[in-house]
């Protein structure tokens, strides 16, 4: 149901006649990021690249977007192959593509633009301190519109290496600085809707300045744990914390640090 919903959140861009042109041309010059074609007959999902299946796709699609009583101005948006929205960060991707039941269908995928120079789309940091506690910041997320703790990360800039990446973002955000990171494993965020993978660093903190966020964040500051009170955290699932002078309930879920602490663990590094 998602594939439909979505799909009404975007404006098809390019012009009629050449929009499967253009996407068949960005799937071969992007091959490396955006993977394998696949085989539905191995159980996988096969995208379809034949320009007359695509267009069979598109006609089976918005007959069952009809069906689901869409109108026909937003059936045609919802049944559109190829690469149909785009912004600085993201694109929007509509594939068409055979289920490994043999059926046929659509199905959407996010790409981050950062990643199209076939590197990393950002990064994530596990800030250990000297005295072996853990560093986590204080930040309003505009998706959940609440409070979530969480560990430093971000995007790789173009062509940026990853260790660039990985110091730039945790000095940005939290003011640490080091000389000492150690890899501990790649993660997949949303890998049902996004093709993004992102590294997970742990980084030994040398010392502390200022922070200098981006414009669009809205981190509180911060914060920093023992690794037994972010594992009671996390079973709660949040923490009552001072937020400009007032008590608020500050959620403790994210993935990423929940991910970078476990593999930190079964390395043996913490």
């Amino acid at each position: 149901m998602i594939h439909y919903v979505l799909a009404t959140l975007f404006t098809f861009s390019l012009h009629a006649e050449d929009h499967v042109e253009t996407y068949l041309k960005f799937l071969t010059e992007h091959q490396a990021v955006l993977g394998k074609k696949g085989n539905f007959k191995e159980g996988e999902i096969e995208v379809v690249t034949d320009t007359l299946r695509i267009r069979d796709v598109e006609k089976l699609q918005k007959a069952r977007c009809l069906k689901k009583g869409m109108s026909e101005e937003d059936a045609i948006l919802a049944s559109k192959i190829g690469l149909i929205s785009e912004d600085l960060y993201w694109i929007f991707i509509r594939d068409a593509v055979i289920f490994p039941t043999g059926a046929e269908g659509s199905y959407n995928r996010m790409i981050k633009k950062c990643s199209l120079d076939n590197g990393p789309a950002g990064v994530a940091i596990l800030p250990l301190l000297p005295e072996g506690r853990i560093a986590a910041i204080v930040a309003f997320r505009h998706a959940t519109r609440v409070w979530e703790l969480e560990i430093p990360r971000g995007d790789r800039q173009p062509s940026e290496p990853i260790e660039v990446a990985l110091k730039r973002e945790l000095e940005e955000e939290t003011g640490f600085y080091t000389s000492e990171s150690i890899y501990l494993g790649d993660m997949a965020p949303d890998p049902g809707m996004a093709s993004s993978i992102v590294p997970i660093y742990l980084a030994k903190v040398d010392k502390q300045g200022l922070s200098n966020q981006d414009y669009s964040e809205a981190i509180l500051g911060v914060r920093t744990f023992t690794i037994a009170e972010i594992k009671e955290a996390l079973v709660k699932g949040y923490l009552d914390l001072d937020v400009k002078g007032k008590q608020e309930k500050v959620y403790v879920r994210d993935s990423f640090l929940t991910y970078a602490l476990f593999l930190a663990e079964c390395r043996g590094i913490i």
